[in-house]
């Protein structure tokens, strides 16, 4: 880099002790580049949402499971979703994502699931994934909607302290804007980056669930998965859940489908009274994946 005290090429430099390339401690320490502003003024972390609480947080898996705190759970439910969470990190690691689309379900309140999201963005970053923020379902309409108004339409709406007389689906649209006026990413980023993990919260709406369903057939044609943290547990069958959740979850687990979920799950323990839980591996026969194309907020492309 131009600017670097080492005088860098694209993150690199020659050490003529060790006779080879090696990457420069300045342009390539994660925590600089990420802190880092743009030409905007503003940095990665900023980009990506992630609040100030997560943003020294490192890529985190079993260890978000106190099984003091679960001990009512399913232990065998606990280790499924907890290995699902150490593969993604450690594909994450060797620069790729797994191909299965996921439904992960954690007690919210017990596990902190937010620093395996946002840790795992870091570590995708750093690894020169493709990362969009972690945003929910009903956010992802509204971004879906963009192109369905004009933009000075959106820009005088955005700026506006009111929104009477506006329709629902324009006002979600103008959400939709606003993120991308944030992050400067595209509907287009969020079906081929690499990782892509979005939130089911609870009030997902009908329209977050149509947003969802969209996102997975569109990254599935591009072979890439997606990750969906939800707040409920995919067996509930009332409120929103049984509006749009039901006809995403894969009926068929051993046929993986990255258009359709995979429910990985923190359940209540049945009671087996010292049976044995049996539970199958979904993840023994899923490769790993990454995308051909540069989509996403990406560290690499901000070094040049």
């Amino acid at each position: 880099m131009s600017s670097c005290k080492y005088g860098c090429k694209n993150g690199r430099i020659y050490m003529e002790s060790l006779k080879r390339v090696v990457d420069c401690p300045e342009c390539r320490n994660i925590t600089k580049v990420l802190s880092k502003p743009d030409g905007k003024g503003t940095n990665f972390f900023e980009k990506l949402e992630i609040p100030p609480q997560y943003e020294k947080v490192r890529a985190s898996g079993i260890e978000l499971f106190n099984m003091k705190l679960l001990e009512n759970y399913s232990v065998a439910s606990i280790n499924e979703v907890a290995n699902l969470l150490e593969r993604i990190n450690k594909d994450l690691y060797s620069g790729k994502v797994p191909s299965i689309s996921c439904y992960i379900y954690v007690p919210h309140n017990l596990v902190d699931i937010k620093a395996f999201v946002y840790g795992a963005q870091r570590l995708a970053l750093e690894k020169g994934l493709g990362v969009t923020p972690y945003i929910s379902c009903n956010t992802l309409y509204g971004l879906q909607r963009v192109g369905d108004y004009h933009v000075s339409s959106l820009k005088e709406h955005s700026e506006s302290s009111t929104y009477k007389d506006v329709s629902p689906d324009l006002v979600l649209a103008i959400e939709g804007y606003r993120v991308l006026q944030r992050t400067d990413l595209s509907y287009y980023d969020f079906i081929c980056a690499d990782l892509c993990i979005l939130e089911a919260t609870a009030n997902t709406t009908e329209r977050g669930w149509v947003a969802l369903a969209d996102l997975l057939s569109e990254r599935a044609k591009h072979g890439l998965p997606t990750f969906v943290i939800g707040y409920w547990s995919s067996s509930v069958r009332t409120g929103y859940n049984s509006k749009g959740l039901r006809y995403l979850i894969n009926p068929n687990e051993g046929v993986v489908r990255l258009d359709l979920l995979v429910p990985f799950e923190v359940k209540a323990d049945s009671g087996t009274q010292g049976g044995v839980e049996v539970v199958r591996d979904k993840l023994m026969h899923v490769d790993s994946t990454k995308s051909s194309e540069i989509a996403g907020l990406n560290v690499q492309t901000l070094m040049g």
